[in-house]
């Protein structure tokens, strides 16, 4: 049987041809810091981060989450979230209770105050979305959701596998 290679038929390993400007991530980071650029500017009128925006819309969706399935939903480090956490607390938009059924986490709850942020973070964040995807129709959305979810579920656990692309770069000697 032959083996399948680990790239999309008609691509070549490198996909830098054309350059980066036709390389996925660096199209992705660009959108991404072009947007986040859009998003901080509007986020810091309400005295928070992109990143903190973030945090209270996944609170809205997912209330009494624990602190560390807030890290994985957010993608944002430990040490980094627990910093945020304290900046939310002292602004009033959160308050942490340990949870009753494992002592050892913390469960993280939207305040009355954090719950009307969030829902002017839920507002912009669909504003910034509509700029994202003028000009797109309904099934170019669908594909562009659905492509995204691949990808995603791509690099999944990756963290805890080790990367794999050192073993595919190829040596200088």
């Amino acid at each position: 049987m032959e083996k399948q290679p680990d790239h999309p038929a008609g691509s070549e390993p490198s996909e830098t041809a054309g350059g980066l400007d036709r390389f996925i991530p660096f199209q992705i980071y660009r959108i991404m810091a072009k947007a986040a650029s859009v998003a901080s500017a509007d986020y810091a009128k309400l005295g928070i981060s992109v990143q903190e925006a973030r945090l209270l819309m996944l609170l809205l969706e997912r209330p009494a989450i624990r602190a560390g399935e807030l890290s994985d939903a957010a993608c944002i480090e430990a040490s980094l979230l627990s910093h945020m956490l304290r900046h939310l607390a002292a602004k009033g938009f959160i308050h942490r209770e340990r949870d009753p059924a494992q002592r050892r986490s913390v469960q993280v709850f939207l305040t009355e105050r954090g719950e009307a942020v969030a829902r002017d973070c839920m507002a912009l964040s669909a504003a910034h979305q509509n700029m994202l995807l003028a000009g797109f129709d309904a099934r170019q959305i669908d594909l562009l959701r659905a492509t995204l979810d691949a990808m995603y579920a791509n690099v999944s656990g990756l963290e805890q596998a080790g990367s794999p692309w050192p073993a595919m770069m190829k040596t200088g000697g």
